[in-house]
C-alpha cells in the first residue's frame, strides 16, 4: 500500500498528541493492549501508513463520546447521558450551521482516503464504522488514531450535523447516504444556528475568520472533541 506523501502533511496540532494513559484517565476507560508499542493518540490526519485497523467496541465509543466536554468548561459533558445510534442518512436531510467548505481539505480528504485505506476491503468512506487505526505518523512514530463517522445531534427532532461536513459534502454530491453517529438528549444548547442551506455553502481557499465559520456562533457551547483525541 502506498504511503501518504509528506507534501500532503499538515502541521500537527499539539492538542492531537495525547499519551494513551492520559486519555484513558480522562475517559475512565482502558483500551485493550493488543499492540503495546502504540502509546500516543494522534489525529487520523497524521497517519501516513496504516499497520492495522480494529473496529471500535461499543464501550470504547461510549467512553469517548460521553467524555467530550465543552471547550469553555471541561466539567460539562453534553453527551454524558445521550442516546447513541448509528444510522445511515441522506446528508440532504441534515441541518447545517457551518457556513463554508475548504477546497484543499476536501481534495486532501478524497485523495488521502483512497491511498490510506487502499489495501483494505471497505464499503467506501461513506459507510466506514467507528474504528481504531494503528499506524505510522509522518514523523515515524507508532501512533493510535480514532476514526468516527460524522456526528449528528438531535435538537427538538431536528438532526443537526456537528462534525464531518466535508465527508458529508462528498456523499451529498454523489447522491448517496452516509453512516453517522446520532446523539439524542444533549445536555447543552447548540453552538450555532442550524439555518445554513446546502446550496449556500461557500467553497473557499482560505478558512474564514472564526466568527464567520458558523451561523450565530456561541463559543461557550463549542464541543471540545480534541480533549478525547478526536480531530473534529
Amino acid at each position: 500500500m502506498s504511503r501518504v506523501k509528506n507534501s500532503d502533511y499538515h502541521q500537527l496540532n499539539p492538542k492531537f498528541s495525547i499519551p494513551l494513559k492520559e486519555l484513558e484517565e480522562r475517559i475512565l476507560h482502558i483500551f485493550p493492549r493488543q499492540f503495546e508499542e502504540y502509546k500516543t493518540v494522534r489525529s487520523v490526519k497524521d497517519i501516513a501508513f496504516i499497520h492495522d485497523i480494529s473496529l471500535m467496541q461499543e464501550s470504547e465509543l461510549q467512553a469517548l463520546l460521553r467524555s467530550i466536554p465543552l471547550q469553555s468548561d471541561h466539567s460539562i459533558f453534553p453527551y454524558h447521558a445521550a442516546n447513541i445510534s448509528f444510522p445511515s442518512v441522506s446528508p440532504h436531510f441534515l441541518a447545517l450551521g457551518q457556513t463554508y467548505v475548504q477546497k484543499d481539505k476536501l481534495l486532501h480528504f478524497i485523495s488521502k482516503t483512497s491511498t490510506l485505506f487502499g489495501k483494505y476491503v471497505t464499503p467506501g468512506i461513506s459507510s466506514l464504522p467507528p474504528m481504531m487505526i494503528y499506524g505510522e505518523s509522518y514523523d515515524a512514530k507508532n501512533v493510535l488514531a480514532f476514526y468516527l463517522p460524522p456526528l449528528v445531534e438531535k435538537h427538538d427532532g431536528l438532526p443537526v450535523l456537528i462534525d464531518g461536513l466535508h465527508r458529508s459534502v462528498v456523499a451529498h454530491a454523489a447522491g448517496t447516504t452516509i453512516s453517522s453517529l446520532h446523539l439524542d438528549r444533549i445536555e447543552a444548547p447548540l453552538h450555532f444556528i442550524p439555518s445554513v442551506a446546502w446550496d449556500s455553502l461557500q467553497y473557499v481557499d482560505v478558512k474564514p475568520p472564526l466568527e464567520e465559520r458558523f451561523q450565530g456562533l456561541k463559543m461557550e457551547y463549542f464541543r471540545d472533541f480534541s480533549y478525547v483525541g478526536i480531530d473534529g
